[in-house]
């Protein structure tokens, strides 16, 4: 009787696979179809380059001013720029592009220029003056920006000097993410989708349709959603070192013709970890099908066309006994030896910068392992290291309180496909997720030490404050930030508060907001500070910070940084 029944599946399996190729074979006459009609409606099929101007707001990612804003009653959470002389080109044919704009703080009553209603709204709701969080949003100058690329070279036009970029957000190949957002604008995305071997697939049901391209440049998936003959919505997944498989998408409405080709007149783009964050909203004034473009406009100039990729390097500088800067980039970080471990101060940008940082905490110390990480704010440029800490050992997080969630649901918590890091690769091996603890710093000073309990033997001591919420706010550029002070060496760490100027460089006049904040955390502690460390830059004594600080001090309707100095320890 089993036989027969397995005769009998069998049978019904290939009948099935039969129908399933029947099925697929028509789906892609279907789908090449669908895409002819739309292709030829929107003016995409004689469609070489294109030039088009826009009006709005762009978004610094994973610079927001608190880590989960949903969660906190908050509904927008990436600080938001006006953007204003906005020209993007694209030559389809070369997958070359030019985007340049004038980036500016938003300054209300038109905050962003081109979007009415509650679009010109976008921005940090809670906060009146728009200005919170990184990515220089509280910068009152405006920023000139001129992005180019020409196939697999990208770089951007900076002072006039051209400079060879390579990586967008700390993970995706810069010149792979511009030739992505090519096929991303509807155009794009219905000639990568006919062109020959693209092999586009439809997905089954009704309304809107939505058709899939698989190894887009080798090893992305498009998706893009197709109604009334138009492009919709467009949308991607790219590595990111804090998000993992980062999503994003495009909406495209409102079309209308632009002299015989149709374009849309709104952009509005997302990129989604578990919360869906606005990354640029933009109103279209003009377009046009077919410009002529100056050759010099895509051409790679030959230094930027020669460059090699850059070695990740750490540079290590004692500070002090059992104290060591380690830098070597735009982010350093800051190695601690304990009795029997060891702790880092920051793990920044990525993967690959935090195995550098550890070969060489390896070399420096070999015989101890690595427990503590030490984050001080959660922004992607200073947290896109700490997998990689914790996949060195390093299971325990010390950060804010509201960090440690964050940490738990997207950078622990998510899926990473599409680069999997020197942690994804410990998992696999262990046939398990790595959930790191959190040493969490809330309201009150918190440490870790080496002495063992009971005893009175000489033991090293870090550390940790936060400089915590004001109104108005201590830090317009974090919620929550960790300083970290090494009481024996008086030594005082911090990240984007302080930078002591270089030398011979005026000092700046007034105090900026982090320098307060700095200053009144070590008057509030009585911290005896011999040396400011900064995460960026170099080392300075205090000498100079007090100089820059002069009588500073944050209003009186502060009132403390943190609680009541209770101090507690984790060992």
């Amino acid at each position: 009787m089993m036989r027969k029944l397995l005769v009998f599946m069998s049978l019904v399996a290939l009948l099935v696979g039969a129908a399933s190729i029947q099925t697929d074979t028509q789906g892609q006459t279907d789908v090449r179809g669908l895409l002819q009609a739309v292709s030829k409606n929107i003016g995409a099929d004689t469609l070489t380059t294109l030039e088009y101007t826009v009006s709005g707001m762009i978004a610094a990612p994973g610079q927001g001013y608190v880590p989960v804003p949903v969660l906190m009653g908050i509904p927008e959470s990436w600080p938001r720029f006006s953007v204003t002389n906005y020209t993007m080109t694209i030559d389809y044919t070369t997958m070359s592009s030019r985007e340049t704009y004038t980036r500016t703080s938003p300054e209300p009553p038109r905050r962003y220029p081109g979007l009415e209603g509650p679009g010109a709204e976008h921005g940090n709701l809670s906060d009146v003056g728009f200005r919170r969080g990184g990515g220089f949003i509280q910068n009152p100058a405006p920023a000139q920006l001129d992005l180019r690329n020409n196939g697999n070279i990208a770089w951007d036009v900076v002072n006039n000097k051209p400079v060879r970029q390579w990586q967008y957000l700390f993970g995706v190949d810069a010149a792979e993410y511009r030739q992505l957002e090519i096929v991303l604008t509807p155009h794009g995305f219905v000639k990568a989708a006919l062109a020959p071997g693209a092999n586009p697939t439809l997905v089954p049901g009704g309304g809107p349709r939505r058709v899939v391209l698989n190894n887009v440049l080798g090893k992305y998936k498009v998706v893009g959603t197709l109604e009334d003959g138009y492009v919709r919505m467009t949308e991607t997944w790219i590595a990111n070192p804090v998000v993992g498989d980062l999503r994003i998408n495009h909406e495209y409405v409102e079309w209308k013709d632009f002299g015989g080709f149709k374009f849309w007149t709104e952009d509005h783009s997302h990129m989604v970890d578990t919360n869906q964050n606005d990354n640029r909203q933009f109103r279209v004034s003009s377009a046009r099908a077919n410009v002529k473009v100056a050759p010099e406009t895509f051409a790679a100039p030959p230094d930027v066309a020669q460059a090699t990729r850059p070695a990740v390097r750490v540079d290590s500088t004692q500070l002090a006994p059992g104290v060591w800067l380690l830098g070597g980039g735009s982010h350093n970080s800051v190695l601690v030896e304990f009795r029997d471990f060891l702790a880092v101060v920051e793990a920044p940008q990525n993967d690959a910068r935090s195995q550098a940082v550890v070969a060489e905490v390896r070399r420096l110390v070999p015989n101890k392992p690595i427990r503590y990480v030490v984050n001080t704010h959660y922004h992607w440029d200073h947290s896109g290291g700490l997998r990689g800490l914790v996949a060195a050992g390093a299971n325990q997080i010390v950060t804010s309180e509201d960090n440690a969630e964050y940490y738990g649901r997207i950078m622990f918590g998510l899926q990473r496909r599409l680069m999997p890091d020197s942690l994804s690769q410990r998992e696999e091996l262990l046939g398990t997720l790595v959930r790191p603890q959190y040493v969490r710093v809330a309201n009150q000073p918190a440490m870790i030490t080496d002495r063992r309990f009971g005893t009175t033997d000489p033991a090293k001591f870090m550390e940790f404050y936060q400089v915590g919420q004001g109104s108005p706010p201590y830090s317009s550029h974090n919620e929550q930030f960790l300083v970290v002070y090494l009481p024996a060496e008086r030594i005082l760490i911090n990240a984007d508060l302080y930078t002591p100027p270089a030398a011979g460089a005026p000092l700046p006049s007034p105090p900026p907001e982090g320098v307060v904040a700095v200053g009144q955390i070590i008057r509030q502690y009585n911290l005896n500070v011999a040396q400011h460390v900064p995460i960026h830059g170099q080392p300075g004594s205090h000498e100079q910070f007090m100089k820059v600080l002069g009588g500073a001090a944050p209003p009186d309707a502060h009132g403390p940084l943190v609680a009541s100095p209770t101090t507690t320890s984790s060992r």
